[in-house]
Formats: structure tokens, C-alpha cells, sequence
């Protein structure tokens, strides 16, 4: 299993450019084939032989690319060739990325320096794949605008292959040929102007979006002999367990460091949360990709001694600790968010493993490289997401549970009096969830002497005028389901007092106010971080001399996807402004970007309102 944000890469740019695309790009892939079959080698051992070739051409502005080809410890590079332009050849180095600590995979990459508008280069590449079991995707959209394209498949008889085609579109035409010279079924698929791959902001992940083609090996009859790899989820999970088998973890060690651990804690379920803070705060998470290392979890005591792990070693360790102090916990394969294969096919192509915990009648899905985040808490981009649990030979295939808004509730509550033209109060902010997970990663990374001015900075809402001071913080900790912090607040910015009345402005923040998507430019979907749920409410003390001459009107949006709500009203001598903003699906599709953009613009407009207060007795100042 390797972590998404390499692979995606190594599936969808493994024959194209790999630097940033722009809008103003002007290399296209004026015609390319690609040709993947099947064969048996001298020692009856089944490669993949890939045959590239492409024309890049050169439309408009003048621009060097890079071209990289992308293998590893199971395939090869056989051969490359460049024409057409001048000073370019390969070079071969270990692939590095941000956020991988280590990984087998290399590149082969060289520049096309086009020198004049319709300049045209010839790449081909030959590539060997040594393993069946790890040649699965075949990407089709490519990193530059295709013209034409065309992809093979050939297929011996001794072999059976499932082809699942995946975010196809009416450019894309399939058919199937049969050759019985040679035994093999040919499977073409012919792609007509494909957009490229882009790289957006906020955009969700590659697999999700453009086209792509999973080949599922089934099994293949050689010499008599049938080898089955994966026919069904069974023997996805055997592919599994038969790896994990390879552990060999020292129990020992571990249940010493789970008695330290858990030394003091009351009941079961205080364990269970200092189990897997522990993990969450003293194991630095580092993706780690090489080999077998890809799929196969460290051992628990080697992350323990390292004090470092990917996902699996984490999970592993988590698993391991809580087992020693005789919990039932398991390990799981899952795909995040950004995977589109969510194993809807028997492949291993989870991006991700976690720790499955069975405790009184329910499972509870804990991500050990989830800072912050406490028992029944879990991120948005594994919610919803078919997760694959261990359960001794046999299996268990469950969805891990959508969470409510409300688990990410964000909110604040303020109480101001209005003191020499300045509204002076209290406040205190409650996080829960992947808020508090937010605003815990501000704490955390910020020496302890700033923290005020980093907690000012995260509000924003601290104006030249303004001031925060008395910041108290509660609960900053991962155990604890919530964070408050509570402080005091002089603002001047929000009242202004002309003539005979008084402007105030209780909308203290101005929450999702830059969330605008610009359509002039954007290409795909738009994520918002997780499902939130947002509660502001102030309240103003109504000052002695002082009548209400107009407040704020309602306003409310609801919409299958989110609501917006906004009231103000007078009880007792005190003006409430309350405001309330849920997003109830994070992933705002295309087609309602003008919609949400509308929406937000109202929202906006609705935030200029002010209440506004009229000297009822002239001799009263304040």
C-alpha cells in the first residue's frame, strides 16, 4: 500500500510532464499510442511489456518541458528515444517528493526545449513490468491536452483480466478484437481531445476525475497450472493477510510501554484515548515506499524504537498496544477521499490502513496519524469510505460511518457592553472535531509566548483598534473531545457613533466570506476541508439611554448541501445576533459554482447589516 499523493503521480504523469500546467500552456500531445500486452519470459514468469510513442507539438508560446517515465523495483526502462528537438536526453535519478521519507521508485526524465511554434518531438519509450500483481492502472488523460490517443491491451488466452473503466466520457470509444494468429483478445481504446491534468487548489483527488482504466488479473492457466491473483476480495485479503504474516512483533516490549502508558487511567475507555494519543503525538508520521515495505506494516517495536512510521507501521503499533493491554483491535485497508476506488474491485488499492477497535458492540475506526482527534472522532476523507478488516482467514467489508456537521461544531459566544463609544465583553470559542484538530495544529506549532498573537491572527478578527487579551485555553489535548478557549475583547472597529445613534456591528466574524470560486478559471470541483458546523452568537447589553431603531433583517439559505441562517432579535434588555453556517457535504460540484457563488454574495450582503441604536434622552452620554 502506498500513500496516494506518490502514486497518483506514478499512475497519471508516468509518460508526461510533471511540472505545473497553466492555462496558458501551449504543448499538446498531438497523436500517442500506447501498447500493453502480456508475456511469458524463459522462465514461464508473466511481464508487461509497455511500447510508447508521442508526438508533442509545439501550438503557440514557446516553452521547454520536462518528459519523465516513472519505474521501480519491479519494472524497468528498456529503452527511450528522442527526436525532433535538439539537447535533450535522459537522465535517471530516485524519484523524491515532499512528504515521502523513502521510496523505491525512480525516474527517467529529459527536457523538450521546442524552439519555434509548430516544432514537433517524437518521444517512445519501452518499459518492462516484472510482476503481474503490480501493473493495475493504465492512466489516459495526460498532464497536456491530447488530440488524439490511442491505448492496446492485448490479452493472451492463458490469461483472464477484468477491465474496469473509470470518469469515462463520449470521447473515449472502446472496442475488442479478437486475434487468432496469435490467441489474444485486443482491447483498443481511441481518446479524442482529453483535457489534461490540472493541479487546482481545494481539487479532488486525480482518481476521482479523469479517466483511467484498472486492469484486475483474475488468474491465468500455464502449462496446465492455474494461478489465481485476484479473482475475488477473497483472495484480495489473503494477498493481504499472507503480507502482514510477515510480521514478527516483540510483545514484550510492547506491553511494557502499553503498562507505562495506560499507568493511572480509571476506566477502559481512558486507555483506549491514552493509547492512541500517545501514538498520535510521539510517533512522527513519514510515508515510507519501497517494495514490499509498500504494503507491509513495520513492526510495531521498530516504530517504537524509530519513534517514526507511515500509516500501516502506526496502525500496526496502535493495534499492537491496545492488544497488549487486551483489547480486540484490528488492522484495515481503506481508500481516503481522495481514491476513487473506495474497493469497489478486488485490487490493493488502498491508499491507506488504520486500526479497526471491536469494543463493547461497536467498532470505532482510529487513525493513528490523525493528531488531535479522540475516540468515535473521525476525519472527513475516510468517512463513507469501504473500509477491509481483518478478522482471522476470514474478512469483514463495513462503511466507516458518515458524521454529522455538528461533530465539527465551531463555536462562539459573546456577551458585550457598550463603554465610551467601545463594545468591551467576553467571549468564549468552543472547537470540537476537525476544528479543534485545526486549531490545536495553531497551539501546537507556536511557542508558547506567541500563542496570542497566532490564536489573534487564526480568529482574524483583530483590527488595528482592537484588542484580545486574558486568553484561557481548556482541553488542549487529544484526549479531550473539545478546546475552549475563552477571552476578553475591547473592539472599536465594530461601533461608530454618529450624531444621535450608535452603528454597531455583532457580526464579530466574517465566516466564509473569501470562499468565492472564480469560474472564469477554475476546472474542477471544489473541496471544502470537512463538513462543518458553525454557531456564532452575540449578545449586547442594551445601554441605559438607548432604544433599538433597527436591527438586522432575517436572512437564511437552506440548500441540500449546506444552510446559511442569520437572526436578530431583542429579549430582556439584550440584542441577540445569532448566526449559524452548515456545510452537510464538503465537495461543491461544478455545476452549482455559480449557485454557491450567488449564495456567498448574499451571505456577504447580509453581513453589512447593523443594528443600529437611537439616543432616546439627549442627556444621557456614554
Amino acid at each position: 500500500m502506498k500513500k496516494l499523493k506518490s502514486v497518483i503521480i506514478f499512475w497519471f504523469c508516468f509518460s508526461g510532464i510533471i511540472s505545473a500546467q497553466t492555462d496558458d500552456d501551449h504543448i499538446i500531445v498531438q497523436n500517442k499510442t500506447d501498447i500493453y500486452s502480456y508475456e511469458l519470459n524463459v522462465q514461464k514468469v508473466i511481464n508487461i511489456s509497455e511500447k510508447s510513442f508521442a508526438e508533442y507539438v509545439c501550438t503557440g508560446k514557446v516553452e521547454t518541458v520536462t518528459i519523465a517515465k516513472f519505474f521501480d523495483h519491479k519494472s524497468k526502462i528498456e529503452k527511450v528515444k528522442i527526436k525532433g528537438v535538439k539537447g535533450s536526453s535522459p537522465r535517471y535519478e530516485m524519484y523524491r517528493q515532499d512528504g515521502i521519507f523513502y521510496s523505491d521508485t525512480k525516474v527517467c526524465y529529459f527536457e523538450l526545449p521546442f524552439s519555434r511554434k509548430d516544432e514537433v518531438a517524437q518521444v517512445s519509450f519501452e518499459k518492462t513490468y516484472d510482476d503481474i500483481c503490480s501493473f493495475f492502472i493504465i492512466p489516459v488523460a495526460e498532464p497536456q491536452f491530447i488530440k488524439t490517443k490511442t491505448v492496446k491491451l492485448i490479452v493472451p488466452d492463458w490469461l483472464t483480466v477484468d477491465l474496469v473503466e473509470l470518469n469515462f466520457r463520449d470521447n473515449i470509444r472502446k472496442s475488442t478484437e479478437r486475434n487468432p494468429k496469435d490467441n489474444t483478445t485486443i482491447y483498443t481504446y481511441s481518446i479524442e481531445n482529453q483535457e489534461n491534468i490540472t493541479n487546482e487548489p481545494n481539487m479532488p483527488g486525480y482518481t476521482c476525475i479523469y479517466p483511467y482504466i484498472l486492469v484486475v488479473p483474475k488468474k491465468s492457466v500455464i502449462d496446465n497450472k492455474e494461478t489465481t491473483y485476484f479473482d475475488s476480495f477473497d483472495h484480495l485479503y489473503k494477498w493481504y493477510r499472507d503480507i502482514n504474516s510477515l510480521l514478527n512483533d516483540n510483545e514484550d516490549i510492547i506491553r511494557e510501554k502499553a503498562d507505562e502508558i495506560t499507568q493511572g487511567c480509571g476506566s477502559d475507555e481512558d486507555k483506549i484515548k491514552a493509547l492512541l494519543s500517545w501514538v498520535q503525538n510521539n510517533i512522527r508520521y513519514l510515508a515510507f515506499e519501497y517494495g514490499i515495505e509498500g504494503f507491509k506494516p513495520d513492526e510495531a517495536h521498530e516504530v517504537l524504537r524509530k519513534k517514526y512510521g507511515d500509516c500501516k507501521g502506526m496502525s500496526n503499533l496502535l493495534k499492537s498496544l491496545l492488544k497488549a493491554e487486551g483489547f480486540d483491535a484490528r488492522l484495515g485497508w481503506v481508500g481516503t477521499r481522495e481514491a476513487a476506488f473506495d474497493l469497489s474491485v478486488p485490487l490493493p488499492l488502498a491508499d491507506h490502513m488504520i486500526c479497526i477497535l471491536q469494543w463493547k458492540g461497536e467498532r470505532y475506526y482510529l487513525d493513528p496519524t490523525v493528531r488531535f482527534m479522540t475516540l468515535g472522532e473521525y476525519p472527513q476523507w475516510i468517512q463513507g469510505k469501504t473500509v477491509l478488516i481483518e478478522n482471522g482467514p476470514d474478512y469483514i467489508m463495513e462503511q466507516i460511518p458518515c458524521l454529522s456537521p455538528r461533530m465539527n461544531t465551531d463555536s462562539l459566544f459573546s456577551v458585550f457592553t457598550i463603554n465610551e463609544n467601545v463594545l468591551t465583553g467576553k467571549s468564549l470559542n468552543v472547537y470540537k472535531g476537525e476544528s479543534k484538530q485545526l486549531v490545536m495544529y495553531v497551539i501546537q506549532a507556536t511557542e508558547t509566548k506567541d500563542q496570542d498573537d497566532a490564536l489573534k491572527q487564526f480568529w482574524g478578527r483583530s483590527g488595528v483598534h482592537d484588542k484580545i487579551d486574558d486568553i484561557q485555553i481548556s482541553g488542549a489535548n487529544s484526549p479531550a473531545d473539545k478546546i475552549e478557549i475563552s477571552y476578553c475583547e475591547t473592539r472599536k472597529s465594530d461601533i461608530k457613533n454618529i450624531d444621535d445613534e450608535l452603528y454597531v456591528n455583532l457580526n464579530i466574524c466574517q465566516d466564509f466570506v473569501n470562499t468565492k470560486i472564480d469560474t472564469s478559471r477554475r476546472r474542477n470541483d471544489y473541496l471544502l476541508p470537512y463538513k462543518d458546523h458553525i454557531v456564532r452568537e452575540s449578545q449586547l447589553i442594551i445601554p441605559s439611554g438607548y432604544k433599538v431603531e433597527s436591527l438586522p433583517a432575517e436572512f437564511r439559505i437552506q440548500k441540500k448541501d449546506y444552510s446559511f441562517s442569520i437572526s436578530c432579535t431583542v429579549n430582556n434588555e439584550k440584542i441577540i445576533y445569532h448566526k449559524e453556517i452548515t456545510i452537510f457535504n464538503p465537495w461543491i460540484k461544478k455545476q452549482t459554482f455559480a449557485e454557491w457563488n450567488s449564495d456567498i454574495d448574499a451571505l456577504k450582503k447580509a453581513y453589512l447589516e447593523q443594528i443600529i441604536l437611537k439616543r432616546s434622552d439627549d442627556k444621557i452620554q456614554i
